[in-house]
């Protein structure tokens, strides 16, 4: 019997995905990076993985001061009929910078 998954299991996975794969802290980024492409098949994370090392994509951010820290807060995810693959899903979420590697409390604005 082939596993299918539920959606509020799909739900769960999808925020987690979006969290991980969006936030930008200078402290995590490399873990959550590496989390986030285990959501994913494995020749799109190797791809994903080769297109942000040509273009230094993590490494940019890390030697920018300037570069605002992000955190995500997901509002919603919906998931459309789960009857057979490909699962589609959208997600709302928001971006919350933040001054970099700063006190998070009373400096952030909501994108």
């Amino acid at each position: 019997m082939a596993y299918k998954p539920h959606a509020i299991e799909a739900k769960y996975f999808l925020t987690q995905f979006c969290q991980l794969f969006y936030r930008r802290n200078c402290y995590t980024l490399n873990d959550d990076f590496t989390k986030a492409l285990y959501f994913l098949d494995g020749n799109l994370a190797n791809d994903l993985m080769a297109q942000y090392q040509k273009h230094k994509t993590l490494e940019t951010f890390l030697d920018n001061p300037s570069a605002p820290e992000v955190a995500i807060e997901v509002e919603q995810a919906a998931l459309q009929p789960m009857d057979k693959p490909p699962y589609k899903a959208s997600v709302d979420f928001y971006e919350i910078e933040y001054l970099k590697c700063s006190p998070k409390f009373g400096q952030a604005l909501k994108v």
